[in-house]
């Protein structure tokens, strides 16, 4: 049986592995997603891209209790910057509780940051049950390797997740 201390060094290994492979993913898709969206012409549409994975290390205080731990998010994002139609994902989990699901409505992107904000369709990592009723949420955080990205619901569920890959175009 491992001591407490060896089981959380093997689970800082498989973190660090899944960062890294996270990190590689983001940058594959960001150069597929930036060649899909080339200037072909004059008139095409600026595309700001936002990609975003972390994995098992974050908490989330719940407005009913918490906190819980191991949370991972990812979030995407394309803001047209000539209309600002914007579409995107987003979803927190935690293999102690469960999913939260959104569609991200609204972002700014730039080179250094950005900040999200849509509606939650889901929400069982909380509330331990189905949340039926759309929540809004916001996130926010910097661009770049390992940064914390943080985020809220309207509900009052708070998340802070570390060490999170964001590519920002």
């Amino acid at each position: 049986m491992l001591s407490l201390v060896e089981t959380s060094d093997v689970l800082y290994k498989y973190n660090e592995k899944k960062l890294l492979l996270g990190g590689v993913l983001i940058a594959l898709t960001l150069a597929l997603a930036t060649s899909a969206f080339s200037v072909n012409n004059a008139n095409a549409a600026i595309i700001k891209v936002l990609q975003a994975s972390g994995c098992c290390s974050g908490t989330v205080t719940c407005p009913n209790g918490g906190p819980i731990f191991g949370a991972q998010i990812s979030i995407t994002a394309n803001r047209e910057q000539k209309t600002g139609q914007t579409s995107g994902s987003f979803f927190v989990s935690s293999h102690l509780s469960g999913a939260l699901i959104g569609t991200v409505s609204n972002a700014q992107i730039s080179p250094n940051n950005f900040r999200v904000a849509g509606i939650i369709s889901q929400d069982k990592v909380c509330l331990g049950g189905n949340q039926l009723t759309p929540t809004a949420f916001t996130a926010s955080g910097s661009c770049g390797a390992g940064v914390t990205v943080q985020y809220a619901t309207a509900s009052g569920e708070r998340g802070t997740i570390p060490f999170v890959n964001v590519a920002c175009s």
